[in-house]
């Protein structure tokens, strides 16, 4: 975890201190065990509209997150207990719908890919300009809006009486023609992680 003292440098850059109030834009959850980084964050993002809750554990964070269904999450990747990838798991698992934005002090391959495979849509380095983390956290909702429009707008499954596999394999067709074919969107849309989706796929095909 880094210093109190850059996690202020981080956060309070100048630009940050010009945030301009805008009407409210959503509820943000943010989960980090540094207190003060919490407080940094929370008064940018309530300046730039957001509704802030905040959690110093992925355990706080998952009641609040299970109990208050937030538009967004914003978590660290070391907490103490469970870790972030393990929050961002268990929350998608509460509500697949939710985008989810983690924050790391090491940048690295590894740690980008645990994100994605957890079911975060973004992975960001904690030197981040808070109105960059503003526009990612904007970016990412309007994403899972327009894809949860998208699905509504979809006619229902009109399916017959038929098998558990063959249920898994109209969801699995409609995701994808839903997401256009990107197994990614598709494997979110079904709440599950992308991994398993390619293997249900490749049943699927060997089939």
């Amino acid at each position: 975890m880094i210093s109190h003292s850059d996690s202020l440098a981080m956060y309070s850059s100048p630009s940050a201190s010009l945030a301009t109030t805008h009407p409210a834009s959503g509820r943000i959850l943010v989960v980090d065990d540094d207190e003060v980084l919490l407080n940094v964050v929370g008064r940018a993002l309530r300046a730039a509209g957001f509704q802030v809750l905040s959690a110093t554990s992925a355990e706080e964070g998952l009641e609040r997150f299970s109990a208050l269904k937030p538009d967004c999450a914003v978590v660290d990747v070391y907490l103490p207990g469970l870790d972030g990838f393990a929050f961002v798991e268990r929350a998608r698992a509460i509500a697949p719908d939710v985008p989810m934005l983690m924050l790391s002090g090491l940048e690295g391959g590894d740690h980008e890919r645990k994100a994605q495979q957890a079911g975060a849509r973004r992975f960001l380095p904690k030197a981040i300009d808070v109105r960059d983390l503003e526009r990612h956290i904007r970016d990412v909702m309007s994403s899972a809006q327009r894809e949860q429009r998208s699905v509504e707008t979809h006619a229902p499954f009109t399916l017959p009486t038929l098998d558990l596999n063959e249920l898994e394999r109209a969801a699995i067709s409609q995701a994808l023609s839903v997401c256009k074919g990107n197994r990614t969107k598709a494997a979110r849309l079904l709440g599950i992680h992308v991994r398993t989706l390619h293997r249900k796929l490749g049943q699927r095909d060997a089939n």
